[in-house]
């Protein structure tokens, strides 16, 4: 650690081969004052300057925009991510009933009101529950009408052979 930030020494090969690189720079470190008081601190990352917690290691280290990381939701299917938000519902529903109560999954009906829970909250949730329900069976629709599209003109174009 210095005054300014974080020192950063390491040596870097390059996986094809080649000459080892020393590397030797400085990450700097900034704070943002917080709402109720104090700070927080924040890498800046030494490519973009960008404010972040967290820099990927690799040759250098930068932040995730610079890397091009993605988080792991972005390379799923919409329908999947659908059914990642019901479950989340549920979840919510579980963690407030009882020990007793089952997981209830996605087709065996919407879990029962938890005691506490008003019911206007509740009743947001299950019409939530329902809009992500015909999102999730439109998706799915269409990515079967997608592939017997597919299919279909592959035995087409199999039987014009």
């Amino acid at each position: 650690m210095e005054r300014e930030g974080l020192r950063l020494r390491y040596r870097n090969t390059p996986r094809l081969g080649g000459m080892p690189q020393d590397i030797n720079e400085l990450v700097p470190i900034v704070t943002t004052a917080m709402h109720f008081g104090g700070v927080r601190h924040w890498f800046l990352c030494p490519s973009c300057a960008r404010r972040c917690r967290i820099l990927y290691g690799g040759s250098h280290f930068r932040c995730r925009r610079c890397y091009g990381a993605r988080y792991e939701s972005q390379y799923q299917h919409p329908a999947l991510t659908v059914c990642d938000r019901r479950w989340a519902i549920r979840r919510q529903l579980e963690e407030r009933c009882s020990p007793s109560t089952r997981m209830f999954g996605l087709d065996d009906g919407f879990p029962p009101k938890p005691k506490g829970m008003h019911w206007r909250t509740y009743r947001c949730l299950e019409q939530l529950d329902e809009d992500l329900a015909g999102r999730w069976r439109c998706s799915v629709a269409g990515y079967l009408e997608r592939l017997d599209r597919k299919t279909f003109n592959g035995k087409a174009s199999a039987l014009r052979r």
